[in-house]
């Protein structure tokens, strides 16, 4: 899981920072971003963010059990792997939500 410490440099160099995006492929950069980033600023928001095509946190936080990952498809390489039971259990209280996002958006945010 992410080191409380690349937490505590993110949220001193960002006062302001309300609102972590982080993506979920296993779970372990997500859950330990969550866990950090709680227990350093109570109040901020954790936001789960995956492909649509390889949805299973989405489907799983849903079903409140992991669903595997099936055949997913997408160029988010890092984000192919099932989500894991550690960090499904570790991070379940603390996500907020997990939001697929379309091909395109996800192409498209790569070229600017």
């Amino acid at each position: 899981m992410l080191s409380e410490a690349s937490e505590a440099e993110l949220l001193a160099d960002s006062p302001d920072l309300d609102v972590i995006l982080a993506p979920v492929g296993g779970g372990g950069l997500l859950s330990g971003t969550a866990i950090a980033a709680t227990a350093l600023r109570p109040g901020i928001r954790v936001i789960a963010a995956e492909p649509e095509m390889a949805d299973d946190a989405y489907r799983s936080l849903q079903a409140g059990r992991i669903l595997p990952s099936l055949n997913p498809r997408t160029i988010a390489d890092g984000l192919l792997a099932s989500l894991g039971d550690l960090a499904f259990h570790a991070a379940r209280g603390i996500w907020l939500a997990v939001t697929p996002h379309h091909p395109p958006t996800l192409c498209g945010s790569t070229v600017k």
